[in-house]
C-alpha cells in the first residue's frame, strides 16, 4: 500500500491535484500553495461531503485500479460449485456455452461499467481544474514545469490503461464471442429458481465495519455471493441491481473498498485460463459421489420388499364413509395420497387429522377403531364404517397430482363445490376433500427419503448384543446418536422395543454393556434414583456433581433427559406421586387458593351476570376491591377460559344468537371452533366487517385481523366463500338466466358485482374456458362460466 502524502497547502510548492479517498466519490480539488507559506484559508482540504482528509490523485488512483481488478477478475466469480454441479448433471450438452456466458458477465456482473464510469469522471474533473496557462505549459515538452500535475495525467493513464489491458484480455482470451448462445427455457428456469433461492437467503447487506467480529473470510464469501447473483442476473438478460432490491445491492465504496482490504490480505486469486479449462472437471468426484448415491437408493427402493408398488411414484386411494349407522343421505369419500403402507395412512387418519370434517366422521362412533387389512391395497375398520382402498398408481409427481383432482372431480368431493348451509354452515354433500387436489407433493418418508440411511440391521444387532455404548454404534456406521434411536425404532419398534436399552435386555447385551464398565458406581447409583423419582437437584446432591455431568449420564445410559429416563427404568409412576405429595404439603403450608387469607372470591354466577352487563375486568376487579389478574383467576377456575373468551360466550354470542351458541356448547366445541362458526354465520348472513365489529365493539381493522386469524382467509374471501358463492347457486337454482337475475336475486346493487364474484370464486373454471380466439374482454367468457354453472348445478336438482 502507498504511503500516502498528507494534503496540505503549507507543504507543497506547486499545484497537485487531490480527491477524496472514499472509493466511488466524484470530489476532486486543485490544492494550490499558500501565498508567502501562511496566507489563505483551507490548510487541509477536505471532502466537503464525507469529511475525509483529501489524498493526492496519482498515489490513490493505482489502489483503486488495484481494488478494480481484485473484484473483477477473482476466482470466486467462476460459477458456484452447487450450480455447476446442478447444470452439469440435467444439462451436460449446455455446460461449455453456460460457462462461457458466465465468463462473459463477469465484469458486467460484478461492477465494471461501475469502475468505468468513475475512472471517466477522475480523468474529466483532473482535466478540469487544470489551468489554461498549465495545459499550454504541459503541451511544451522543453518546459519543465507542473511536474506533480503531469506525474498525475500520467498515473491516471496508464492505471486506466492497465484496467482496459485486463478487460480486453478477458474478452479475447478467457471469452469465445463466437460461442455465445442463449441458454434454453429449461436452464433459465434452474437459474431462476438458483437466483431467486440465493435471493431468499440474503434480507439485507450486512455493512461490514471494523468493530464487529466478523472474520475476514466470511466477510468476503458474502460479498461474493452478492456478486455472483448479479452475474447471474446478467446472463439472463436482467439489470445486474433489481430495482426492487437496492438495498441488497452493494454500494461502489463497499465493493471496491471491501475488495481492496482482501487483496491486501491475499484473499484474492485471479482466474487464468487452467482454472476456467479445469471447470468441467474439478467437480468430477462430487458428481460421481452423488450419481453413486442415487444409485444405491434405487437399489434401495428396488430391493425393498415391504410395498408391492413397485415402478410406482405414489398411489390415489379412496376412504369410504359407509355410513352405517345411517347418519348421512350417502355415503361419503375422501381422496388422498400417499406413497406409504396404505394400512398406516388409514391409522394416521383415524388417530389424529387436521380435517374438521374427518373428524366429524370419525367422533360419530365414539370409539377406538382396530383396522382389519385385507390385503395391502385394501384396509377398513373392524366394525365396517371406513374403508380405505387403492383406485390409480402414478409414475410421477405431475401425473399423480393431476389424477387426483381429476377423482375429486369425479366423486364430488371438494366441499366448497358440493355442500349445502345447515344453520348457516356449509356441510357436504358427497365428500370431506377441503382442497381440489395436486397442489402438495408428498412428503417422502423411510427409506424413500433421500436423507434415508442404510444400516445393515445384521450388523447393528450385533454391536447392541457385544454390548456397545451408543456414541461407539453411532461411530462405526457415521451416524448420528438420533439416528441409533431411529433405527432402533425402526427395526424393532413394533416387537415393543423402543431404546437402546431394551434393546440391549432383549438382545443378551445388557450384562456385556456392565461388564465392559460403561455402567460405573454413579451410573448405578444414578439408575436407582431415576427409579426412585428422584428429582434433579436430588441426584446433583447425593451424586455431587453437577447437572451438566448428570445429563451426560443420562446420554450414557440412553436417555435423551431425565423424564425419558424415568420412562425408561420406570420411575416415572413414583415421581408423579412424590409430586403430588409435595403439592398437597405447599398449600397446606403456604394456604394457596381458598386457603390463602388473602383469598378474594367470586362466585360463578355474580362473575357471569357481571360479564353479561359489559363490565370488563378492571371494572369488575374494583367490586371486589382486588386486581384484574384475581378476576381472570376466577374465570378459569370457574370454566378453565380466559376472561375474552368468557366475554364471547356470555355476552356477545349469546346476543348474535343464543340458540345457536347453545347448540354449539351441546356439541361440546372449544371456544376457538364456536368463535369461528360465528364468523361464518355473520358472513353467510351478508353481514361486513363494520356491521361485525359493532357486536364485538372492536374497531374495523381489529375485526378484520381476527376473522383473518381465526378462518384463515381475509374476509373477502370468505365472503366470496360463504355468501357470494351459495347464494350464486341458490340463485342459479331458482331459473336465474343471466347476472342481471342473479344481482336481483341475492339483493345486490350492480350484476357487475356478481361478475366480479363470480370470476374470483370460480377462477379455475374460467381460465378452462377461456377462448384465447376472441378479445380478452369479451362478454363471450364469462357467458361460457355462466352456462357451464347452469348445468353443473341444475343437474344436481
Amino acid at each position: 500500500m502507498v504511503e500516502h502524502t498528507i494534503v496540505s497547502r503549507k507543504t507543497t510548492n506547486e499545484d497537485r491535484i487531490a480527491m477524496c479517498p472514499q472509493l466511488g466519490c466524484k470530489t476532486i480539488k486543485r490544492v494550490k500553495p499558500l501565498k508567502f507559506g501562511f496566507l489563505g484559508v483551507g490548510k487541509y482540504p477536505k471532502c466537503n461531503h464525507h469529511h475525509l482528509p483529501l489524498v493526492y490523485v496519482d498515489e490513490r488512483i493505482g489502489e483503486t485500479v488495484d481494488a478494480s481488478l481484485a473484484c473483477l477478475f477473482d476466482k470466486s466469480g467462476l460459477p458456484p460449485k452447487e450450480l455447476l454441479i446442478d447444470v452439469s448433471e440435467k444439462f451436460p450438452n449446455e455446460l461449455n456455452s453456460f460457462i462461457n456466458n458466465w465468463l462473459y458477465c463477469i465484469t458486467i456482473g460484478r461492477g465494471a461499467k461501475i469502475i468505468s464510469i468513475y475512472m471517466d469522471t477522475i480523468s474529466k474533473s483532473y482535466l478540469k481544474h487544470i489551468t489554461k496557462k498549465q495545459l499550454k505549459a504541459l503541451k511544451d515538452e522543453k518546459k519543465i514545469i507542473f511536474n506533480a500535475i503531469k506525474n498525475g495525467i500520467d498515473e491516471i493513464t496508464l492505471q486506466y490503461e492497465r484496467l482496459l489491458k485486463h478487460l480486453r484480455v478477458h474478452s479475447e482470451v478467457f471469452v469465445n464471442t463466437k460461442e455465445l448462445l442463449n441458454p434454453s427455457d429449461r436452464l433459465r428456469n434452474i437459474l431462476k429458481t438458483w437466483l431467486k433461492t440465493s435471493e431468499n437467503e440474503i434480507s439485507e447487506i450486512i455493512k461490514v465495519e471494523g468493530t464487529q467480529a466478523i472474520p475476514i473470510t466470511d466477510v468476503k464469501g458474502y460479498y461474493d455471493q452478492i456478486l455472483n447473483l448479479d452475474t447471474c442476473r446478467c446472463l439472463l438478460g436482467l439489470s445486474p441491481i433489481e430495482n426492487n432490491f437496492r438495498n441488497r445491492s452493494v454500494s461502489a465504496f463497499d465493493r471496491f473498498s471491501k475488495y481492496f482490504e482482501f487483496w491486501q490480505e491475499k484473499l484474492t486469486q485471479k482466474f487464468t485460463t487452467a482454472d476456467i479449462e479445469d471447470l468441467c472437471g474439478i467437480y468430477k468426484d462430487e458428481i460421481k459421489t452423488r450419481e453413486y448415491r442415487m444409485e444405491n437408493q434405487k437399489e434401495l427402493i428396488n430391493n425393498d420388499t415391504r410395498s408391492g408398488w413397485d415402478n410406482c411414484y405414489g398411489v390415489i386411494y379412496l376412504l369410504t364413509d359407509t355410513n352405517i349407522d345411517g347418519t348421512l343421505p350417502n355415503k361419503m369419500y375422501y381422496i388422498g395420497v400417499t406413497i406409504r403402507k396404505l394400512r398406516r395412512r388409514f391409522l394416521e387418519h383415524l388417530r389424529s387429522t387436521e380435517n374438521r370434517y374427518l373428524n366429524m366422521a370419525f367422533s360419530r362412533y365414539h370409539s377406538n377403531f382396530k383396522v382389519n387389512s385385507k390385503n395391502e391395497d385394501f384396509s377398513s375398520t373392524e366394525g365396517g364404517e371406513f374403508t380405505i382402498e387403492v383406485i390409480e398408481t402414478a409414475s410421477n409427481f405431475i401425473e399423480l397430482g393431476e389424477k387426483e383432482k381429476n377423482f375429486i372431480d369425479k366423486y364430488k368431493t371438494y366441499i366448497y363445490d358440493h355442500h349445502t348451509l345447515v344453520n348457516n354452515e356449509p356441510m357436504p354433500l358427497y365428500g370431506y376433500n377441503l382442497t381440489r387436489g395436486g397442489f402438495s407433493r408428498p412428503a417422502l418418508y423411510g427409506f424413500l427419503s433421500p436423507k434415508y440411511i442404510n444400516v445393515p440391521i445384521d450388523d447393528f444387532k450385533n454391536l447392541i448384543t457385544l454390548g456397545y455404548r451408543t456414541e461407539e454404534i453411532a461411530c462405526e456406521f457415521n451416524i448420528g446418536l438420533s439416528t441409533v434411536h431411529a433405527k432402533i425404532i425402526e427395526f424393532w419398534g413394533e416387537q415393543g422395543i423402543s431404546n437402546i436399552n431394551s434393546a440391549r435386555k432383549a438382545f443378551g447385551g445388557w450384562d456385556s454393556f456392565k461388564s465392559r464398565g460403561n455402567i460405573d458406581v454413579n451410573l448405578e447409583k444414578l439408575i436407582q434414583l431415576v427409579e426412585d423419582g428422584a428429582f434433579m437437584h436430588e441426584i446433583c446432591d447425593k451424586l455431587r456433581i453437577s447437572r451438566n455431568a448428570v445429563a451426560h449420564r443420562l446420554t450414557q445410559l440412553g436417555a435423551s433427559d431425565l423424564t425419558h429416563a424415568r420412562f425408561i427404568f420406570g420411575g416415572m409412576e413414583i415421581y408423579e406421586k412424590r409430586l403430588e405429595e409435595i403439592y398437597e404439603q405447599t398449600l397446606i403450608k403456604y394456604g394457596k387458593g381458598e386457603l390463602n387469607y388473602q383469598f378474594v372470591p367470586i362466585s360463578e354466577i355474580e362473575l357471569k351476570n357481571l360479564i353479561e352487563k359489559g363490565l370488563d375486568e378492571y371494572r369488575i376487579a374494583e367490586l371486589y376491591n382486588t386486581t384484574n389478574v384475581t378476576v381472570r383467576e376466577r374465570v378459569k377456575e370457574h370454566w378453565g377460559i380466559t376472561f375474552f373468551e368468557a366475554v364471547l360466550l356470555f355476552r356477545i354470542f349469546k346476543s348474535i344468537d343464543e340458540s345457536y351458541l347453545k347448540k354449539l356448547i351441546r356439541d361440546r366445541l372449544s371456544v376457538e371452533e364456536i368463535e369461528r362458526l360465528f364468523y361464518v354465520k355473520l358472513i353467510s348472513m351478508g353481514h361486513t366487517p363494520t356491521s361485525i365489529s359493532k357486536f364485538f365493539s372492536f374497531k374495523r381493522t381489529a375485526i378484520s385481523n381476527r376473522i383473518k386469524k381465526s378462518l384463515g382467509m381475509t374476509f373477502n374471501h370468505a365472503q366470496d366463500i360463504y355468501f357470494y358463492k351459495p347464494c350464486i347457486i341458490e340463485a342459479i337454482k331458482d331459473g336465474a338466466k343471466d347476472t342481471v337475475e342473479v344481482a336481483k336475486l341475492i339483493d345486490v346493487n350492480s350484476h357487475a358485482t356478481v361478475i366480479s364474484h363470480m370470476k374470483r370464486i370460480w377462477r379455475s373454471e374460467f381460465l378452462n374456458l377461456y377462448d384465447s380466439d376472441y378479445p380478452k374482454n369479451s362478454q363471450r367468457h364469462f357467458r361460457s362460466l355462466f352456462n357451464y354453472l347452469v348445468q353443473i348445478y341444475n343437474e344436481d336438482n
